[in-house]
């Protein structure tokens, strides 16, 4: 699945955009931000669901994995993780949760094609030649129901992401669907630091 050039952009330009307006004390909360790229990418016509999932990070000798591990509850704290996925692609806006909590590399917000077979594993993402960042899905048996966020903490956060958004998309850009920003967005993972 590739994606049209019109989509490649509107994704670029939420990776761009995100965190300029989304605050980056969410930058951990995975229900939060992809529910505030759901609702932000839906009003760009974008079909998009929140899609529950482990998120792996995997180098030599160090493997780490967040998300339905069977840990017990915490106020606050939910023990899962979860994308904004569509027909093809996703966005993860919490990867940053890897470098808060593991200290790894990991950039803020990655975005990219999901595997086009159906397999457990979503999407991958090289951050070196021997690290990689992996989605799979939810164990079976697990409740994979993401923790509802407050209502009008996601209305604002992604009304404020819908206008900046907007704003980009208004600037006359020569988008072609072979120039770098759509083979970033259309053919590979895209990473915002």
């Amino acid at each position: 699945m590739s994606l049209t050039s019109e989509e490649a952009r509107i994704l670029d330009v939420l990776a761009n955009t995100f965190y300029s307006v989304v605050p980056s004390r969410l930058q951990t909360y995975c229900a939060a931000t992809s529910a505030i790229a759901v609702r932000a990418l839906r009003s760009f016509g974008m079909a998009c669901d929140l899609l529950p999932c482990q998120l792996w990070y995997t180098a030599p000798g160090r493997n780490i994995v967040i998300g339905f591990l069977g840990h017990e509850a915490r106020p606050h704290v939910w023990d899962g993780h979860v994308i904004c996925a569509g027909k093809g692609w996703y966005v993860d806006a919490a990867v940053h949760h890897l470098k808060a909590q593991f200290d790894v590399p990991a950039p803020r917000l990655i975005g990219g094609l999901r595997f086009d077979v159906p397999t457990q594993a979503i999407a991958r993402h090289d951050l070196s030649p021997t690290e990689r960042i992996w989605w799979h899905h939810a164990p079976t048996g697990v409740d994979a129901t993401p923790p509802a966020e407050p209502e009008a903490v996601v209305n604002h956060h992604a009304g404020l992401l819908v206008a900046a958004m907007r704003q980009q998309l208004a600037k006359p850009v020569a988008y072609r669907a072979n120039t770098p920003a759509a083979s970033r967005a259309g053919d590979a993972a895209r990473a915002v630091a």
